[in-house]
């Protein structure tokens, strides 16, 4: 592989920002999407990214064609995958309790055809496949899928209806679902559709503020470090979930109620998207990280992280193999090493916290 630390995709050379005493540019945190967005292709491959897991047919044909998906766990206000879906052309969903999206500078930019080849030039137009010349007049960019919730390897993997013994092939999966959307694992009966509306419920219950996350009912802010400490996901079961009058159907509620595109609250469109999913990633996932890579580990998907903060007030248990409890940055990219024999670890061009930890499909390892 190339070197990642030179995959430098900067759409605006003003945005670039020498290290003291250093002779190479450093894109700074503002383009650090646009910096990952280039590793995974430059890694993965647009074929793979495109059509993955349903291209391992055998003598290497393609036995089918069916667009893949990648998961992009903790993706904030989504512009990372509104980049993957409208300049590479592959589909990515947002995982996330926090919504709706917010597009409207990325959306802008379209418009006014910053990402047209005539405005990126020659050298980081092949970091745009998609794009081709008057594409902010010929059409709208697509917006990201939002499944607004908490990520939870274990009760996404039941989500996912998918046998962890079986093929990776979405169509050897087990079709056991009912009309009542519940979904039949290894260890029981799985009601995917009411855990969906409940998890959906209570991340719109939530408040984020600058102490971390408090309920919207509470007269005083609770700050996050009396989460339970060995859930990552702040999973308290004592939250009670806002009645929104959730519809089964594929639509969208706000945290004020009203319908918002793009937000999916059905069991069984997020159970196709987690069949078709080719690839995790997560830039920044701060508390989802270990889930990530657990959730991809169980189900054999490659996984592709840039771990930040560490929280290790949060996850007590994390332990390299030395013994040592997870407490720095350096020791967290140790521990997702550990935990899949076939991680490799590179460096992004970009400020802040740039190691990129990922794992290969299982034919390239």
């Amino acid at each position: 592989l190339e070197d990642a630390s030179k995959i430098n995709p900067s759409l605006d050379n003003t945005h670039r920002k020498k290290k003291w005493g250093g002779r190479r540019a450093v894109v700074r945190n503002d383009h650090k999407n646009a910096v990952f967005r280039a590793f995974l292709m430059q890694t993965y491959g647009l074929d793979f990214l495109r059509f993955g897991r349903c291209c391992s047919g055998g003598g290497g044909e393609t036995t089918d064609l069916s667009p893949s998906v990648i998961l992009d766990v903790a993706g904030g206000k989504g512009e990372l995958s509104w980049e993957i879906i409208n300049l590479m052309g592959v589909e990515s969903v947002v995982v996330d309790p926090r919504g709706p999206l917010v597009l409207r500078s990325m959306n802008r930019k379209w418009k006014r055809g910053m990402y047209e080849p005539k405005r990126t030039g020659p050298v980081f137009r092949k970091w745009c496949p998609a794009v081709e010349e008057g594409s902010s007049v010929n059409r709208d960019p697509q917006q990201p899928l939002l499944i607004r919730c908490f990520f939870d390897a274990d009760a996404f993997v039941k989500l996912a209806g998918i046998n962890e013994d079986l093929s990776r092939n979405p169509h050897c999966a087990e079709e056991d679902e009912k009309d009542t959307g519940c979904l039949g694992t290894n260890s029981g009966v799985f009601d995917a559709e009411d855990w969906l509306q409940k998890e959906q419920s209570r991340a719109k219950a939530i408040k984020w503020t600058t102490k971390g996350l408090t309920h919207e009912s509470e007269d005083e802010e609770e700050d996050f470090d009396h989460v339970e400490e060995n859930n990552p996901n702040f999973t308290d079961d004592n939250i009670t979930s806002q009645n929104n009058n959730v519809q089964r159907d594929y639509s969208t509620i706000s945290p004020l109620g009203k319908v918002i595109p793009g937000e999916t609250i059905n069991a069984k469109v997020t159970r196709d998207i987690l069949r078709r999913c080719s690839l995790v990633v997560g830039l920044h996932p701060d508390q989802a990280v270990g889930d990530i890579v657990a959730f991809a580990n169980r189900l054999g998907l490659p996984w592709c992280v840039v771990p930040c903060c560490v929280y290790s007030k949060l996850f007590t248990k994390r332990r390299i193999k030395d013994g040592s409890i997870v407490r720095t940055h350096e020791q967290l990219v140790q521990w997702l090493c550990e935990t899949n024999p076939n991680a490799r670890v590179a460096t992004l061009g970009f400020e802040g916290k740039n190691k990129v930890i990922y794992t290969l499909p299982r034919e390239e390892d």
